[in-house]
């Protein structure tokens, strides 16, 4: 089984201190031949066997994504202890 996603995607500063983002992207992804199973693929033999019947095709997609980032920044004085 080859599996692959791939794309292209932009991220633009929203404001000029830079710690708010939008971001683009599209990717494809592709599974190649894939074996499963579906809920009508397991019977039994007449002597009590577990049978199961595989089916296969392929996954194809295009997933369009668009997303807000921000990026906190925390402040933490260093603590002085009194001796």
């Amino acid at each position: 089984m080859t599996f692959y996603a791939t794309g292209p995607g932009v991220m633009v500063a929203m404001n000029a201190s830079r710690d708010s983002f939008l971001e683009l992207k599209v990717s494809y992804v592709d599974s190649g031949q894939m074996d499963y199973l579906t809920r009508n693929s397991a019977s039994y033999s007449e002597l009590g066997d577990l049978l199961l019947t595989l089916k296969q095709s392929g996954f194809n997609m295009i997933q369009p994504f668009l997303a807000v980032k921000y990026f906190f920044i925390f402040y933490c004085p260093d603590k002085q202890t009194n001796s």
